[in-house]
């Protein structure tokens, strides 16, 4: 049985060699403004492949759009939502990045199913632009036929976190007027001190 587990333990030691050693340390903050976000996160992308070379960025870094494509619908939908992360299609504010490349042709293109944009009591999901008007209409009168598929993303709220307890003078109301949120109180077994969990809307 100890051979067994010995064996086992050099096979797995060498199928983790054969993987690669990543680069160590590895440093996510690519930007170094101390947040990960949607900057350093395209960024770590180009280190497999360079998958989103082509997409564009916001002028605050913080929302991000990629071409992927003419295809159907739920083609659309799903490329969207295979790619790594908080991707989804693109709504009707996040074709703001591209809008001026995507009115200057006479091209469709799906919008997202955040948009809820009602025609004469329609649901619509796609519109066409034929430049300078726009025609929209429901996504059931032809979702099989390939538009153009944007996918887009947008950076959470950056969040801080502190851990408080009573041995410094625990003060929810003066924390609470520093902004600061309860998340969460505990105490741990053993000890009579009382420890808050505590978050903020970063600035």
């Amino acid at each position: 049985m100890r051979y067994l587990i010995t064996l086992l333990f050099a096979a797995l030691s060498l199928n983790a060699v054969g993987q690669g050693i990543p680069q160590l340390p590895y440093n996510p903050d690519a930007t170094g403004d101390e947040f990960i976000g949607s900057p350093d996160l395209l960024e770590l992308l180009t280190l497999y492949g360079e998958e989103f070379s082509s997409a564009i960025l916001s002028e605050d870094q913080e929302s991000a759009i990629v071409y992927m494509g003419d295809m159907a619908h739920p083609l659309c939908t799903q490329a969207c939502n295979n790619l790594p992360g908080f991707w989804n299609m693109s709504t009707m504010a996040d074709l703001g990045l591209v809008w001026d490349d995507i009115t200057s042709q006479p091209i469709g293109i799906w919008i997202g199913n955040r948009d809820f944009v009602f025609e004469n009591g329609n649901n619509v999901r796609a519109y066409h632009a034929y430049y300078p008007s726009l025609d929209v209409h429901q996504v059931t009168e032809s979702p099989g036929g390939p538009k153009h598929c944007y996918c887009a993303t947008k950076e959470l709220p950056k969040a801080e976190y502190k851990i408080v307890g009573n041995y410094n003078e625990l003060d929810l109301n003066t924390l609470a007027s520093q902004g600061w949120k309860l998340l969460h109180l505990y105490s741990v077994t053993g000890s009579i001190n009382i420890y808050g969990v505590m978050w903020r809307w970063a600035e």
